[in-house]
């Protein structure tokens, strides 16, 4: 999970823009699972493959 600093915006001064640094960490935090997902599935594929192209030349 990402963690701002909590000192940068004071939470009662600033509704809107605390409002907005939350959106902006679920965004983050949702970007980087996304694309841990995904780069971790492509290698799935990746390696299958591979493992496919050698099977096949060494059959």
């Amino acid at each position: 999970m990402v963690d701002f600093p909590g000192h940068l915006i004071p939470q009662e001064s600033h509704p809107d823009a605390n409002h907005a640094l939350n959106t902006a960490k679920k965004q983050i935090a949702e970007f980087l699972w996304m694309s841990e997902y995904f780069t971790s599935n492509l290698m799935d594929v990746y390696i299958s493959y591979m493992q496919g192209i050698v099977w096949w030349l060494f059959r």
